[in-house]
């Protein structure tokens, strides 16, 4: 696994979110994508 992480780490980038923070919306086109590497994460969906 931390073969994986490295090897993601060199062509992407670490980012720190604050608490409560959106990460995106449903419906937006993908143009990224996230590994949670340590924290909690909840998803939503609207109705």
């Amino acid at each position: 696994m931390k073969d994986y992480l490295e090897l993601l780490s060199s062509v992407g980038k670490l980012k720190k979110f604050q608490k409560n923070s959106i990460l995106f919306y449903e419906g937006e086109e993908a143009k990224k994508f996230f590994i949670l590497l340590k924290g909690k994460i909840r998803i939503y969906k609207s109705t």
